[in-house]
């Protein structure tokens, strides 16, 4: 993991075994002590994962707020408990995402504030909920040095109405429309005289786009040439209606639909809309508004 650089990691279901730390005093002592002994002990068992892996849990329990019944509880990861001995503290962690901060230098209150600063900025949700334990921080002891990590709480989910509160740079407000064509002329044309449009109020730029003047949304005619307008045949053509053109007369914009020769994919519907083609192959909708 990159030093310092908050990241959110996923586990799922983690089988830990490990050795008890009871009590503040002397927590470093204590430490040291049952890592010495996973090193040495669980090395030596086939169903363990990584014995140079350890993760430091703590219960999720009011006691830790009392320094002589505070837990903690250095444990490695195992595929099962099998031939374990019974000495051992044994728990199944469920999956849970945290955000995770390595620091090399075993830093732990650096490292929790770019935790705690990467959950508040992001707006997350972190709960032990109702786990039994929950990790705190992760070494690494395969080769040099040692590697360090704080671990978030468990991230929740978070309610949609608060993600809605969330802010986003992105607009709830939707821009042009592209409207994939073959020939820019020939489709201007069509679209000028179905909108009622002038033609020359409706500028040809860079030999492929079209913006025709609308009321709302604009609509843009491309003829896509990054997206394939170069190939034979051209841009895909809209199989399916992504937009509404509005009407106050829905029969006579059907009958003058007709009149200009467009391809109806349906009749009316619902006596509220019906679809059309243009000449390359786009589907519209017509709506009553």
């Amino acid at each position: 993991m990159e030093e310092m650089t908050p990241q959110v990691v996923e586990h799922g279901e983690m089988k830990l075994i490990g050795i008890p730390c009871i009590s503040l005093n002397d927590m470093g002592g204590k430490y040291r002590h049952a890592k010495e002994g996973l090193l040495s002990s669980t090395k030596h068992f086939d169903c363990v994962k990584n014995p140079f892996i350890h993760y430091g849990i703590w219960p999720a329990s009011p006691t830790q707020r009392h320094a002589d019944r505070h837990t903690y509880i250095l444990c490695v990861e195992v595929d099962s408990f099998d031939g374990i001995p019974e000495w051992y503290f044994k728990t199944t962690l469920p999956p849970q995402q945290c955000v995770v901060v390595a620091n090399k230098d075993g830093n732990f209150d650096a490292a929790s504030r770019a935790v705690d600063q990467y959950v508040q900025g992001n707006g997350l949700q972190v709960d032990a909920g109702d786990r039994k334990y929950v990790i705190c921080e992760r070494y690494d002891y395969e080769g040099e040095g040692c590697g360090f990590a704080r671990y978030s709480l468990p991230i929740v989910t978070v309610p949609e109405a608060s993600a809605v509160k969330r802010n986003s740079p992105i607009r709830n407000k939707a821009g042009n429309i592209f409207v994939p064509v073959r020939d820019i002329e020939k489709s201007r044309s069509w679209y000028c005289r179905v909108l009622g449009l002038n033609e020359a109020d409706c500028e040809i730029i860079g030999g492929h786009l079209c913006p025709l003047p609308m009321e709302g949304v604009g609509i843009i005619l491309d003829t896509m040439p990054k997206w394939g307008g170069q190939e034979p045949g051209g841009a895909p053509s809209i199989e399916t209606p992504a937009f509404m053109l509005m009407t106050d007369d829905l029969q006579g914009s059907l009958a003058y639909m007709r009149e200009l020769g467009a391809e109806l994919v349906t009749e009316i519907e619902h006596d509220h809309w019906f679809v059309v083609k243009d000449p390359d192959g786009n589907k519209l909708m017509i709506c009553r508004e």
